[in-house]
């Protein structure tokens, strides 16, 4: 089932019908797509939100995600994720340039898993190196998700995409 968000607590975003932003294509890079090509053709639920590559509209990801995860048991990790695949969007990739945009999707596979993934604008992704010991960016994400990857290329944008397993059910003891 397609959800479509119509709320305005985002205000200047372009809501999407549905559309398959993933594809494994060949020099893709960075992850493994064993997942990708064993998953259950239909979700759930799906959600696809485009949002102004601005760094006010991070937040309004964030919470497009919280609710569309809602009840899922790690929703605070594939949230933290989008938020941080959005920010990589709009500091490394040409969505940065003028009405430039990043798009968020979300699949809800109840009771499997929760893919997520963040589509950019393509580009020479701006790397930044970081002199700390703390995960950043990409860093997050694979230490969160189950399995993630990029899809894509500088021309036709990049696609980063997550993997969550739903956690067994744990019966309670004695049963």
């Amino acid at each position: 089932m397609q959800i479509i968000l119509h709320d305005d607590f985002v205000t200047g975003c372009q809501v999407l019908e549905h559309q398959h932003m993933r594809s494994v294509k060949s020099g893709g890079f960075v992850g493994d797509t064993a997942s990708q090509r064993s998953r259950p053709a239909t979700p759930d639920q799906t959600w696809t939100r485009v949002f102004p590559a601005h760094a006010d509209q991070i937040r309004h990801a964030r919470k497009v995600v919280a609710l569309a995860l809602e009840g899922f048991p790690a929703a605070d990790d594939a949230v933290l994720c989008i938020s941080e695949l959005a920010t990589n969007s709009i500091l490394h990739s040409d969505s940065k340039k003028a009405d430039g945009t990043f798009t968020v999707y979300a699949e809800r596979h109840e009771g499997d898993y929760v893919w997520i993934e963040v589509a950019d604008n393509g580009g020479l992704w701006d790397k930044h190196a970081h002199n700390d010991d703390h995960p950043h960016g990409l860093g997050i994400v694979g230490e969160l998700a189950s399995d993630w990857g990029i899809d894509g290329d500088p021309l036709t944008g990049w696609t980063v995409w997550a993997r969550f397993d739903w956690p067994a059910s744990n019966p309670p003891a004695g049963i």
